[in-house]
């Protein structure tokens, strides 16, 4: 039997804590995307099942600019959609938003089917995590300035 690269391989598999964390989060992000795609949305409004979401109150008393979340529900829905240009006019974040879900759906499959967790995929997370709040404030101020 010829040993498998070490570099290669995970390092010495998952905690029952890391896969029930990887489980969770796996869960969570799939939930959302699935939520996503049931639900409907346009401009104005985001349903799901007829029921319209809450309505913030930034939003009532100043308009939809002023609050740097009014908006990203609804972008969000019209990007798993895949209506990605009304999407960017209701809130740019909300592409970026549905990019970082299926990235984390990607990594947390691999660690849960690889049973190990390597230096990349903590990465890739870190890198990810930082790019969304990034990417909030600068869609935040792009709203304001646009």
């Amino acid at each position: 039997m010829v040993p498998s690269d070490p570099s290669a391989a995970p390092r010495a598999g998952l905690t029952p804590a890391e896969r029930r964390d990887s489980l969770t989060r796996l869960a969570i992000l799939l939930g959302l995307v699935v939520v996503g795609l049931l639900m409907r949305a346009d401009t104005k409004t985001a349903t799901l099942f007829g029921v319209e979401g809450p309505r913030c109150p930034l939003r009532r008393v100043l308009g939809d600019a002023v609050c740097p979340g009014c908006g990203l529900t609804r972008a969000t829905v019209l990007a798993l959609h895949a209506d990605f240009a009304t999407s960017w006019r209701v809130h740019p974040a909300g592409i970026l938003l549905v990019l970082t879900c299926l990235g984390g759906i990607a990594v947390h499959l691999d660690i849960l089917c690889r049973r190990g967790k390597h230096a990349g995929h903590e990465a890739i997370l870190r890198v990810g995590g930082r790019t969304l709040a990034a990417g909030l404030v600068v869609a935040s101020l792009l709203r304001w300035l646009l």
